[in-house]
């Protein structure tokens, strides 16, 4: 029996949730089954490095700035010589050209999958109601997530699947001795460090992070933040840090390419995000063992139990982030019970073994529906 090929879209292989998830994919899936293609709309960005091009192919449409009416030409030239069967588009910035490209080329089987952010344009939303109805299947990451993409966009429930996030367990597990690395980023022993992970714009919120752990150390001497990342806000955040005078408690740390090392050398992690859909970054923190505080929206109550993995607080609340850090400094047996149980409920229910199996049935459904598998 031939393999299935599936070609995920993605406008482009920058930092992000939906890109991580594509990688993980083609990088994991059985090759038995299914041979994968990544087409990026505008270049292949930061994570092309991460793709394993000996088992995946990297295409490149070039978009034009702006509405790039041949853009869905070209991706159904593409579809033809590549002969896919199926076409994978992701999120809002793929869909419109992804599925006419697909059509064009009358690839047998779409699916469309949504990772996080919702459109609530009113245009966007009457767009993706008509659209996701030529999918075969339209994916989902978490059950609140799907809740809110049927509720928003006005789409039957039942007709959305839902495919949680894995992590790699291998990668991001526990390390025995992390001094080594909390020394290598200045670091003492005693300190308590408090990290979060993702790129700085407004959806991740990172500012309310900094005014909760500038409340938290009025009390406590000993705390470090660790802010992993980058992008358009971080000038502003850094000014945020000035303004409060907390300069030599904040470290900007960048990009990292060795986030299994950097997550092993923080003592709690801390998502202040204003919306998720299933967050990579707790369950990469999970997997490491990493008691966790999350703003309670989106999929992050699947992920932080409340109690069991970690602590949830409201978003937009400064005051409930430093109590729920200062509960977690004061009780450190709290903080490595709650550790201890995310990684167990990682390696239980979101591994990456089990997400990418999921989607390799998926595919195969499919093209069973479509008579030729």
């Amino acid at each position: 029996m031939r393999r299935i090929k599936v070609m995920h879209l993605i406008h482009q292989l920058g930092a992000g949730g939906a890109e991580n998830g594509i990688i993980n994919i083609v990088n994991h899936i059985d090759q038995d089954h299914v041979e994968s293609a990544i087409c990026a709309f505008v270049g292949q960005g930061s994570q092309e490095k991460r793709v394993d091009t000996k088992q995946t192919s990297l295409f490149d449409l070039g978009k034009k700035p702006g509405n790039d009416f041949g853009l869905p030409f070209r991706l159904s030239r593409l579809l033809k010589s590549w002969q896919a069967d199926i076409v994978h588009t992701h999120a809002w910035g793929t869909l419109c050209e992804g599925v006419a490209g697909a059509k064009l080329s009358r690839v047998p089987g779409l699916i469309h999958g949504e990772h996080g952010t919702i459109q609530k344009k009113r245009l966007n939303l009457s767009v993706q109601r008509k659209v996701w109805h030529l999918a075969d299947r339209v994916l989902s990451v978490s059950e609140p997530h799907r809740s809110r993409l049927a509720e928003t966009v006005e789409f039957p429930k039942e007709k959305i699947l839902v495919i949680c996030n894995g992590v790699d367990t291998e990668r991001f597990f526990p390390a025995k001795d992390r001094l080594f690395t909390r020394q290598a980023l200045g670091y003492k022993k005693d300190d308590i460090v408090i990290g979060t992970a993702g790129r700085f714009m407004p959806v991740k919120n990172q500012a309310l992070l900094i005014r909760g752990f500038a409340l938290a150390s009025k009390k406590m001497a000993n705390l470090k933040l660790m802010l992993v990342g980058d992008g358009p806000l971080k000038s502003k955040l850094q000014t945020l840090v000035s303004d409060l005078g907390m300069e030599a408690q904040v470290l900007f740390a960048g990009r990292r390419a060795d986030m299994p090392e950097v997550m092993n050398t923080m003592d709690l992690f801390v998502l202040p995000s204003l919306s998720e859909g299933m967050s990579n970054t707790i369950l990469e923190a999970m997997s490491c063992a990493l008691p966790v505080i999350a703003t309670d929206v989106g999929g992050n109550p699947e992920l932080v139990r409340q109690e069991r993995t970690g602590l949830l607080f409201p978003s937009e609340d400064p005051e409930a982030l430093a109590q729920a850090i200062h509960e977690m400094v004061l009780f450190p047996e709290n903080r490595i019970q709650y550790g201890k149980a995310g990684r167990t409920l990682v390696e239980e229910e979101y591994s990456l073994k089990r997400m990418v199996s999921r989607y390799d049935a998926l595919y195969q459904d499919v093209c069973a529906a479509k008579g030729f598998y």
